[in-house]
């Protein structure tokens, strides 16, 4: 008790990877789709009444990698992230941070983003409705990335989200989420309009509780997930950006914090 230090690690398998729309593990006559891979390891600092400092790194494995440019390995993507998230208000929380973006197989197009983030605890604004709810209903956030090396673009992103138990089936909850996203001359030159939406449905087991490990050991969970993106028509001009259908299975463990 008391550890500042928290660690968490997350593996999931995806029928898709979808970067902004873009659908980054298709290639012509790929037929059946080729599973994507992908490793998160968290490492974070509780810095007290300064918030949270981060560290995270994601790793992108696609079965098909040498279809998209006829050699390589198959680790498509690693990225390097430093997060900074601190309380601005009772209800809102800023994250600020640095995002590095690496392509072993194709390494100039390497970039990186800069970011700025608010996430609002909303359940003030329902005290009418659902006096008792601390949790918040709605979860708005906003977040802003802006493209500092091979893009110089902006892309933003409005997300909603609410996570209810399944009545009558212990440990289990289920999350919906929707998601609208800004490009700012980012998928385009001289170009900013409203890029699509997608609409998420995640399932989640908590299984450190079901199997009754002790909290000092962490907690563990699996989570299906299921997404329809959907791109509007000044995206959808763009290769490899349209009408999606994709999801996956994922495991977690976190530990501290």
């Amino acid at each position: 008790d008391g550890c500042p230090v928290s660690l968490g690690l997350n593996f999931a398998i995806y029928s898709d990877y979808i970067f902004r729309f873009v659908n980054l593990s298709e290639y012509p006559g790929e037929g059946r789709e080729k599973p994507n891979y992908q490793l998160t390891v968290d490492i974070g600092y509780d810095l007290g009444d300064y918030g949270d400092l981060a560290f995270t790194g994601w790793f992108e494995w696609y079965a098909g990698q040498k279809k998209l440019n006829g050699e390589g390995a198959n680790i498509q993507e690693i990225d390097y992230t430093i997060d900074w998230t601190f309380a601005l208000t009772e209800i809102i929380d800023m994250s600020v941070g640095y995002i590095f973006y690496t392509y072993p197989n194709n390494k100039a197009i390497n970039t990186m983003d800069v970011y700025v983030g608010a996430a609002m605890n909303d359940a003030c604004l329902w005290e009418g409705l659902f006096p008792d709810n601390e949790e918040g209903v709605l979860n708005p956030s906003l977040t802003v990335y802006y493209d500092v090396d091979e893009i110089t673009g902006v892309w933003a992103e409005l997300a909603f989200s609410h996570e209810f138990d399944v009545p009558g089936v212990e440990y289990l909850t289920v999350t919906p989420g929707y998601l609208l996203a800004l490009s700012g001359e980012y998928m385009a030159e001289d170009s900013t309009y409203l890029a699509g939406q997608q609409f998420g449905l995640v399932t989640t087991y908590d299984l450190g509780g079901a199997l009754q490990i002790p909290e000092s050991y962490g907690d563990l969970s699996v989570s299906g997930e299921l997404y329809f993106n959907n791109p509007f028509s000044q995206a959808a001009r763009i290769d490899n950006v349209d009408d999606q259908l994709w999801g996956g299975v994922s495991f977690a463990w976190a530990w501290g914090g």
